[in-house]
């Protein structure tokens, strides 16, 4: 049987949990006799990991349907975890891109910039200087600011 499996796009779960399950899989089934029913079995697994909550089991044989009646519970928490780990990720990346945004806006932070820009830019020469205030960022306003903070505190108070 295959040991070193690839893990297929657009699976529900992690990486990690579809090869423990496919090895379990390829243990339990590892038998010559047992080949279509281990082919089986993995098709209904990677079908129903997919999005396809409606998996035609009555076509498969006894073992493979056995094997995937037993693994369905954990398959369904897995999916679930996965569900929450993805949207706590998302969340994350959110509140890291409001408080990036927000600290490269800061007035503080722009003010601090451009004096230490002044003073290291003291022997270059004035166009030079231009180009370097160019490829800054635009500043927010503080009507901008206050609403990324707004924005940002709703979605720590959410979490």
């Amino acid at each position: 049987m295959k040991t070193n499996r690839r893990y297929p796009e657009g699976l529900l779960v992690s990486k990690k949990f579809y090869l423990e399950i496919t090895s379990r899989i390829d243990s339990t089934l590892s038998s010559p006799e047992h080949k279509e029913a281990h082919d089986e079995a993995l098709r209904l697994v990677n079908s129903y990991l997919c999005g396809n909550k409606k998996c035609s089991v009555g076509t498969v044989s006894e073992i493979a349907e056995v094997a995937f009646s037993l693994l369905r519970p954990e398959l369904d928490r897995a999916i679930a975890r996965s569900a929450r780990a993805r949207k706590a990720a998302r969340k994350r990346m959110k509140i890291n891109f409001l408080e990036n945004l927000i600290e490269q806006n800061s007035p503080a932070r722009r003010l601090k910039s451009v004096s230490d820009s002044e003073i290291s830019d003291a022997d270059q020469s004035e166009s030079h200087r231009c180009d370097d205030e160019e490829n800054m960022t635009p500043m927010l306003n503080r009507r901008q600011r206050r609403a990324l903070q707004r924005e940002l505190d709703r979605c720590r108070r959410r979490g």
